[in-house]
């Protein structure tokens, strides 16, 4: 009996094609109550709709029925209260960042893991998880983040408040992509002085630029200094990107600036591709802890020096001439901002 592999193909492509599920869309806003959230709740304020001009509106929380477990959640620039639950997990298969600033607000004063399996910030969309309520840390888990060349994916800890307070993200997803993550601070009335956000998750394959120390994606508030106190941490070598795009050159993948400090509790190194870009603002910090060794192989850049802090050890050792060869900072350093681009200057440029 003669078999023909080929037209088992046929099924089999109509399968995964199938597989991406149903796509919705969010109708407005739904940030009026925990309770109503269009992530667990009725979705009464803002909900979904299986139709691009949401006119058939559909239940997605748990007071309506199941959600679509396949459902493919588009934001459309809306905003969406974060679920009232010790712990929750997005039910659709991907939650899509699109539109102009969409955004997840997390208002609950209770410290728990937010976990959205599989997210995807589009290009030219600046999408942020927000944690927006006092003295809190929250974890954010997931297995699938992309975030599209040209996107920004904000994990903002200074949301609106009445006094500046204590709030902080540890975020174990894997991400990958070729956009900008980073961790911003700011959107009205206070920013928080002690915000932080934690990487442990896998970033191996991210191939965009890492950030610290940007102001929010709707930053109104008169506090614009605050976002300079802001940490980026890095607690796991894999929470270091490795990757560029197509495996060129990237300058400036990695910015600290405005004065934020990025910290190591691990020992770590970026690739020679991966340029760091310390910004010509207040002065950044580098915080690298007892007994860990942080190498930085790609050219720095930078005119506002930098602060080394912490009992462990930096190295920038990017290749350049002469006395900014290799600078070596153990300990408590200062680097002043002429030495800084002095060292700079004697680094090969890479292409952007």
């Amino acid at each position: 009996m003669k078999r023909f592999p080929g037209i088992l193909l046929v099924p089999f492509a109509l399968a995964a094609a199938a597989a991406r599920g149903t796509d919705y869309w969010q109708i407005a806003d739904d940030t009026q109550s925990s309770n109503n959230s269009s992530l667990s709740g009725t979705g009464e304020f803002g909900g979904w709709s299986d139709a691009p001009d949401g006119t058939d509106k559909v239940a997605f929380g748990k007071s309506y029925g199941a959600v679509d477990p396949d459902g493919v959640y588009h934001m459309r620039g809306h905003g969406i209260r974060a679920p009232f639950a010790s712990s929750y997990a997005f039910q659709g298969a991907e939650l899509v960042f699109d539109g102009t600033n969409p955004f997840v607000n997390d208002k609950i004063n209770e410290t728990y893991t937010f976990t959205i399996g599989s997210l995807r910030v589009v290009s030219g969309t600046h999408g942020e998880i927000r944690n927006g309520d006092n003295n809190q840390t929250k974890t954010l888990a997931g297995t699938n983040w992309v975030v599209e060349a040209g996107a920004t994916l904000g994990l903002n800890t200074g949301d609106r408040g009445q006094t500046p307070s204590p709030r902080h993200f540890v975020c174990s997803a894997t991400v990958s992509g070729e956009g900008t993550l980073a961790a911003t601070a700011g959107i009205g009335g206070i920013a928080s002085i002690e915000g932080s956000v934690t990487l442990t998750g896998d970033l191996s394959r991210f191939a965009g630029i890492l950030s610290a120390g940007e102001k929010g994606a709707t930053y109104t508030g008169t506090h614009a200094d605050a976002v300079t106190n802001h940490r980026l941490a890095v607690a796991a070598p894999s929470a270091l990107p490795w990757a560029t795009p197509g495996g060129l050159p990237l300058a400036g993948a990695v910015v600290v600036t405005n004065g934020a400090t990025i910290s190591f509790s691990c020992d770590a190194a970026s690739s020679v591709l991966r340029g760091w870009d310390f910004g010509g603002g207040a002065t950044p910090t580098v915080d690298v802890a007892d007994g860990c060794t942080v190498t930085v192989l790609g050219p720095v850049s930078g005119t506002a020096g930098l602060v080394k802090t912490g009992g462990g050890t930096l190295v920038l050792d990017a290749g350049g001439e002469g006395e900014f060869g290799r600078l070596v900072l153990a300990g408590e350093t200062n680097v002043s901002a002429a030495a800084l681009a002095a060292y700079a200057a004697a680094c090969a440029p890479l292409p952007r």
